[in-house]
């Protein structure tokens, strides 16, 4: 081995970090101590170190900040389709109930026998020939705009 590599070896070596080992033992009271260098004579238990941080702290830190930052997006990305759902469900709701009306509006209008109805005032009223034609075709109208080949 040349004494450059021998060189650097033990230099490396020595830049290593110098780990003091601890100690846990109980002394003649019956109390747990703790040291790096236990008594004489006294049975002690060797205690593992805990594993040194892997690579930089502020580099671990900025990761652990991208991935809060990511889990808040997705949480905020399953908000806005929970809420996109719940006002497709009522529009869906809404246009198979006015299809449904529509309908039995058709159907009631296209019965035979004078129509009578109720206006908005409350007064009742009969329709002409004309006037049942009109709510018929804006029936049917009400229809095509609003009922789909499931309803």
């Amino acid at each position: 081995m040349s004494k450059t590599a021998l060189s650097a070896l033990l230099l490396g070596l020595f830049l290593l970090p110098a780990e003091a080992a601890m100690f846990k033992w109980k002394d003649e009271h019956g109390v747990t101590q703790f040291g790096q260098y236990p008594p004489a004579g006294v049975e002690a238990e060797r205690l593992r170190a805990p594993p040194r941080p892997m690579g930089d702290p502020e580099a671990a830190r900025q990761r652990l900040d991208e991935r809060l930052q990511q889990e808040r997006e997705q949480k905020e990305r399953a908000r806005e389709e929970a809420q996109k759902s719940a006002r497709d469900k009522e529009q869906e709701a809404r246009r198979s109930r006015a299809c449904e009306a529509a309908r039995k509006d058709l159907e009631t209008l296209q019965r035979e026998g004078n129509r009578r109805v109720r206006l908005p005032d409350g007064t009742v009223t009969y329709l002409t020939a004309e006037q049942r034609q009109q709510r018929i075709d804006k029936a049917r109208e009400q229809i095509e705009a609003t009922c789909t080949e499931k309803d």
